[in-house]
């Protein structure tokens, strides 16, 4: 019986010593997993944060790009240019009309920096004019091409003295908004910037300055 006993008491105590090996394997196990799981979950985390500082990085330089300012441009045609390379189109007036008289034409000519009067670009518009009893009238279509990858086009809508060609190629005068929204080949200097613009007439001149605007 004693020796029964003492067997029990062996063989209890073996049980219980492989149930403690068991759980220690167990958990280290349990505890190794946990850790590669960690591991692996801090370097999604981190690389998450490094593309979101990325992403912020890139999104704060695009801001900065757009808004920043470019230097004042100032730039003036010849208004003898636009009248010698005036292209007309055909204009007929429906019978009856309250329009008395139109006209239509186009025109392409240099444009030169008024700084060094170098030749830097060109400046293109169209001109469709009318006249009734209330008044003469045009609407511009503007267009300027510079050799520094600026391009920009706006409208100008102008009340005139007259159908004569100076008259209407000084029409041009106006102040407005434009912005670069046309890009050609891979200058990107004023790609999307915004200007004031101001057309100014004088002394045979038709000048455009430009100033940044953010």
């Amino acid at each position: 019986m004693v020796f029964s006993s003492e067997q029990s008491y062996v063989s209890s105590a073996l049980t219980d010593k492989n149930y403690l090996v068991s759980a220690s394997a167990t958990s280290t196990a349990t505890s190794i997993i946990s850790q590669e799981d960690a591991d692996r979950l801090a370097l999604i985390k981190a690389k998450s944060v490094s593309q979101d500082s990325a992403n912020t990085q890139a999104s704060l330089a695009n801001i900065a790009s757009a808004n920043e300012r470019v230097p004042s441009l100032s730039y003036y045609l010849n208004v003898d240019d636009v009248v010698n390379s005036v292209v007309y189109v055909d204009t007929t007036i429906k019978d009856p009309s309250v329009t008395t008289d139109a006209s239509y034409f186009y025109g392409r000519v240099k444009l030169y920096n008024l700084e060094n009067n170098n030749y830097e670009g060109i400046c293109s518009a169209s001109f469709m004019c009318s006249q009734n009893s209330t008044g003469t009238y045009t609407d511009i279509t503007n267009f300027i091409s510079l050799d520094n990858g600026l391009i920009v086009s706006w409208l100008t809508p102008s009340s005139i003295l007259n159908l004569e060609l100076d008259s209407i190629i000084n029409g041009m005068v106006t102040e407005c908004i434009v912005k670069a929204t046309t890009k050609i080949g891979k200058s990107d200097l004023f790609y999307g910037k915004t200007f004031n613009l101001k057309v100014s007439s004088s002394n045979g001149k038709i000048y455009f300055y430009f100033t940044s605007s953010i």
